[in-house]
Parts: C-alpha cells; structure tokens; sequence
C-alpha cells in the first residue's frame, strides 16, 4: 500500500518562490537594486541598465517574484515579465505581448487601463508602448492613491523582464534591431514614474548582438549561491526544526548553498520524513536520499543543461566542475597509474588509525562505496558560543582524514566614542530634508499596515537634568541624528501576527530557533490570539471574534524580530522609537507635554478588557500621526539593554551595545502597575528576549 503524500511540499522545486512560496535571504541583492534603480534616475545623470546575471537555476526568477510581491514597496509597483513565454516574430509584435501581460499584471495589482489597440503596435511599436501603457499606467498608479496620500504619487512602475536569453537565441535575434532592448529601457526610464530591470542567464557564450548596446551601459549584479545562514533558513524552517544544524551544515556544504540543489535535497527528506513519521532528520537520512537525488530526471537534467557544480556522492568531498579547458581521461591515465602506485605503496608502509563510531552501516548499506560505512556524530551540547556541532563521515576499507569544521565569528568593529554635545533647554534642531520621492504614508502590502515616513534629522533622546520623574537610564540627555525611515502607524495586530503563524504551520520553535508567541490555551485569558486544529493535524489561527484589531501580546522578541523580518522590515532602534514618539521639540509625551488621560492613552487600568484597538486615541498620536507610543502595550526594540549606554552612545544612528542578556522594551504598558511616568516617550525599561507577557507588543521599521 502507497502512503498518500501530502499535497504541498514546502521544498517543491516545481515553480519559482513567489508571494506563496517559501523564500529566505538576499536582502543583500535587495539592497543593491533600490540603490541602482535610485542610481539610473534620468533626472540625477545617466540611465544605466539594471541587469542580474547568474547560472540556471539560481533563483533569479524567484528574486524578480518577491520584489511584485513588494519587497522593494516603496517606491515600486513591480510588473513581471516573462520573455520566454512570449513568441518572437517581429520588434512590433514583441512589444504588443509585451504589453498585454503587463496589462493582465497591472489589473491583477487594482490598476486598471484603457483597451490596448493592437494596429499601433504595427506601425511605431516604441511609440504605442508608451502612449497606451506607459502613461496611462502612470496616471491610473498615481489616481489610485492620490484620495488616500494627499494627493502626492507614492509608487513608481517597475517592469521586469526576466528570461533575456529568450531573446538571444542564435536563430532569433536577427529579427530585433541591435539597439531595440536599449530603446526600450530608455523609452521605460525616460517616464519618470517608471524604472526597468532584467535578467541573463550565465553561460560561456559571448553576449550576442542584439544585447550590446545593453550590456555596454549595464549596472551588473552576479547572483550566486545562498549565504551560509539564508542556506541553513531554507533547510531548516520548512521543516520546522526538525534538521538539526549540524545536519543541516552539512546539506549546505553538500550542495555549496545553490538554492535549487539544497531544495531537490530537502524534496526529498521532507517526503522521508512524511512517509517514516519521522520526528528528526539525521545524516544517516540525508544519505539516503541523496543517491536518490542524483538519479533523479529533475537533477540529471539539470547537470546537464548547466554543469556549474555537482553534488558528490561521497558525501564528504564537494566536486566542482569547470566548463572550461577539459583534457581527456586518457591524457591524464599516466600521472593517475604512478599517483595510485605511491598511494598503494604508502598504505603498505603505514598503518592507518581507524576511526570508531556508532555503526550505521545497515541504514547506509550500498549508499556510500564498496565498504562499511561509519558515521561519528558529536553529542548536542548547548553552548553560548558560535561552536558547530560538525558530523564526520567515515568510509572504510579507505579512510579518509575527518574534516574539522571551524567557524570563527567576525570580530565587529566598536564604534568610535563620539562627544556627547551638552543640550541646551531649548536646543536648536535642524532636520534633514525629506526627499521628495519618499510618500508620507503608504500601505505596506505584505499585511497591510499603515507606514508613516519619519524625515531625518536631529532630536534630544534622554531626559535632562531637571526632569524628576527620570530614571537613571535616561540620562545623560544627547543628541542623536538619524537617518530618514518609515515606521507602522499602529502596532501590529492579533490578526496581522495570526496570518504569519499560519503561514510558518506553527509557534513552537520557528521563530529563530525559539518559540514566536502564546496562543489563549497557553497565555490564559489575557491573549485575543487562538489556535484550532481542524482535524488535519495543522493548527490555524485566528483572532478572537471582534478582537482582530486588538494588538498582539504574549510575543518573544524573537517572535517580533521575525514577523518584521517577514514583511521587508526590521524592529525599530531605540533611537528611532523615541525620534518618532517624541518628535524633534523634546516633548514628554508624543502628545505633546499635557499630562495624560483616557482619551490619549490606555495606562493604570484594573482589567485587561480596558484594552482598545490599535487604531483608537487619534489624540494621543505622536507628531508624526503614528498611534499608541503611550500605554496600550510595551514594544519591543531591537537593541540590547544597558542602562549606561547613554554616556557612550554614537550621535548618529545609535543601534545599542553589541551584545547583551535582555532586550529594551518602550513606551508603557495597560495595567494599573504603570503610571504616568512610565508612558513617558524618554522612559525605557527591558525584558529577556524570550520572555512572553500580556503587556508587551511589538511594531515595524522600514528603510527606505
């Protein structure tokens, strides 16, 4: 009898990392396009093509679907565009496909156009382009928003045309002018609400000629392989933990972080792990499934369209396959011979100490070699430090030296000690410029929330010498300069933090390695958060009726570093925080200096029922509109705690001491222990990142 598999695996290799996929890492490669779209501006100099480069497979594709999921919101409304779904006969008739599946992707994004007519498209295809999609595009993005933000565009249209190679094929590129791709990057660019980027597939053939004139002015970026850690995310979370880091490393080193072939591995396992009822993931089952792997059609076909590496069947030995300059086996049969006579002669004259271990030979039989095959698995012993815990594979009758791991973490660079300027009571502020590019406002799409932008500039973060109420934590007062940012207007919400555990399946474990919230079964009465198995063994979570805009509580710092993470974003600094509670006129509350009431904040209250939306107590906003800075719930920052860090704080962009044991929380709490002292914006308090209560929330920044 077959087991029935499920209908979802998270590794499938079967489509791209879209909105609905699973996709960790290259925030890297985030980072480098918004600064060359920024960069290729038409009114700030030259426009350069923006092209990412990289072998198949590599997840260039995936890359493109996140940003039209809103990994680069804001400023862009990405549209994609897949060249090899599109017939090539003629320029005129590529850019008439062109721009009806642009026009399917816009109204699939709420932007609706006029009827696309196709006879312009004969005659002048640049032209029509521009007229019937590039413009009206424009004017319907900027109408859509224009009630909501003031009136002020908040997004700009970037298409993305990935698979440029379909373009280039020998038999095909005659049929486009060499300078028609540049053409129409300028055409896109020279809106100035409109960008472009493209994708090329890596291979050893020069650029044909139809992509010249793009590639001469291009801005590249070679996307490679995962980073160490992205490639540990993507083993690991799907699975829930169940891989262990060890094993999990050694995944990694098998298949040297390519996203494709750590998924086709992870396939695999994920599918073992279902059909044995597997609760744990160990390298004798990574061993199984990788001759599996290897003999697959998926993997065959892939080696053979693109050999950029190869996993080895040894297991321990990574086998790295060039495409250039091959020499035939016979050319090198002479060097082999007498290599192999030394060899054989050494092993007569030397006696070779034989690694011991726990025999796994029966769940590895034939997997490995000829051999019995042994594997040395260290014991998991919880350490403070970046030790890896490393597994050793052993193949007799020929052993092989034991590779020893060593991670040595980056030392990081402690920030010189700046002066601290003495403020006066009423200190001059000069706040940087807004850039007239950034919104005030916008929604960010991942879970809807409102963004409010907080300019730059220069504020007193502390409390001076004659505020009584202060701790000695807030002290000295100093000023700080920051960096412009947007942050959530109101805290996240019970629902907003249910979406994210129904997409991880869980609480337990997946947020970093540590548990991300308490539902109401195990928080008690004082979470609006519940969880429901629905009889498919896979909890769904929900808010308590009426209560889906209440703020979310009972979540680990981990819990809240991770949503954040999840939606583009990152906790907020203290700094920041502060900067947008308080403003820059150095006002106690982000009221202003007027004492508190119920109207401006939800503070000492008897019951947990007093508790109010987070979009409730317009009057106790902050200067820049965003709510509930004061009381309602303590919100975590990402910095550590020291109380002494005011008297060594950087003057720019202050990100908190290194290392620490708790985390800082800001800006007070519900119950009746929290007076108004406490919901003063300066006031600063802290918590065990792992630590849940009912009193403690959470929101987002953004960088821009």
């Amino acid at each position: 009898m077959t087991t029935q598999m499920p209908a979802a695996n998270p590794y499938s290799v079967a489509e791209p990392a879209g909105k609905d996929r699973p996709f960790y890492g290259r925030e890297t490669l985030f980072t480098w396009i918004r600064a060359a779209l920024l960069q290729a501006v038409p009114e700030e100099g030259p426009d350069h093509p923006v092209v990412l480069r990289g072998p198949r497979h590599i997840g260039k594709t995936s890359i493109l679907l996140q940003i039209e999921a809103g990994a680069l919101q804001p400023p862009y409304t990405a549209v994609y565009i897949d060249l090899a779904a599109i017939p090539l006969d003629t320029s005129s008739a590529l850019l008439w496909e062109v721009a009806q599946m642009a026009a399917r992707r816009l109204q699939a994004a709420h932007i609706e156009l006029p009827p696309l007519s196709h006879t312009p498209f004969i005659g002048d295809p640049l032209r029509a382009f521009r007229e019937q999609l590039l413009l009206p595009a424009t004017v319907a993005l900027n109408e859509a928003r224009a009630a909501m933000y003031d009136g002020r565009p908040t997004s700009k249209l970037l298409f993305m045309f990935d698979n440029l190679n379909a373009l280039a094929t020998s038999d095909k590129q005659h049929l486009l002018k060499e300078d028609f791709l540049l053409a129409l990057h300028q055409t896109i660019y020279r809106h100035h609400r409109a960008a472009c980027l493209f994708t090329w597939e890596t291979d050893d053939r020069p650029f044909p000629g139809v992509m010249d004139a793009l590639f001469a002015q291009a801005q590249l970026y070679d996307v490679g392989p995962l980073e160490n850690e992205e490639a540990l995310a993507l083993i690991r979370r799907p699975m829930n933990e169940a891989i262990f880091k060890n094993v999990a490393e050694y995944i990694a080193s098998l298949t040297q972080n390519y996203p494709y072939e750590t998924q086709l591995i992870c396939q695999e396992l994920y599918e073992r792990q279902q059909r044995l009822r597997l609760k744990l993931i160990t390298v004798a089952d990574v061993k199984a499934v990788q001759r599996a792997v290897m003999d697959s059609d998926q993997y065959r076909a892939r080696w053979a369209a693109n050999p950029s590496f190869h996993i080895s069947p040894k297991g321990t030995a990574i086998q790295t396959v060039q495409r250039t300059t091959r020499r035939a086996i016979w050319q090198e049969w002479p060097f082999l011979a007498v290599l192999l006579l030394l060899l054989l002669g050494f092993m007569l004259v030397t006696a070779v100490p034989r690694v011991t271990g726990q025999s796994w030979s029966a769940q590895l039989a034939g997997l490995g070699g000829g051999g019995e095959v042994e594997v040395v698995e260290s014991t998991a012993v919880p350490t403070s430090g970046p030790t890896i815990q490393v597994v050793v594979i052993v193949e007799s009758p020929t052993p092989q030296p034991t590779p020893t791991i060593t991670h040595t973490p980056t030392p990081t660079e402690t920030p010189t000690p700046t002066e601290t300027p003495t403020p006066t009571e009423t200190p001059t502020i000069t706040p940087t410029p807004t850039p007239s590019v950034l919104p005030d406002t916008f929604i960010r799409r991942q879970d809807n929330m409102p963004m409010v932008l907080i300019p730059g500039g220069t504020f007193p973060m502390g409390s001076g010498d004659l505020d009584f109420p202060a701790a000695p934590d807030e002290r000295p007062q100093h000023m700080v300069t920051l960096n412009t940012f947007y942050i959530d207007q109101y805290e996240v919400s019970v629902a907003q933090f249910a979406a994210l555990l129904n997409r991880l399946g869980g609480y337990a474990g997946l947020c970093d390695g540590y548990d991300c919230a308490l539902p109401r079964a195990a928080a008690g009465f004082s979470s609006y958060l519940l969880e429901e198995d629905l009889g498919d063994g896979v909890p769904q979570f929900y808010a308590l009726t009426g209560y889906a805009n209440y703020p979310i509580n009972h979540v680990s710092w981990y819990g809240a570093s991770f949503y954040c993470q999840s939606v583009g974003g990152r906790l907020p600094t203290e700094a920041e925080w502060e900067y947008a509670a308080r403003g820059t006129d150095g006002r106690i509350y982000p009221w202003g200096n007027e004492p508190p009431n119920k109207e401006r904040a939800v503070y000492q209250s008897d019951s947990f029922n007093d508790l109010l939306p987070v979009d409730a107590l317009p009057r106790g906003a902050s200067p820049f509109g965003v709510y509930g800075m004061a009381g309602s719930m303590w919100e975590w920052v990402a910095d550590w705690y020291d109380e002494n860090y005011y008297a060594k704080s950087p003057a720019e962009n202050p990100t908190g001491p290194e290392i620490g044991l708790t985390k800082g929380i800001r800006g007070g709490a519900w119950p009746s222990n929290v007076g108004r002292d406490r919901i003063r914006s300066a006031n600063r308090s802290e918590l065990d990142p792992t630590f849940f209560s009912s009193t403690v929330g959470f929101r987002c920044v953004y960088d821009p």
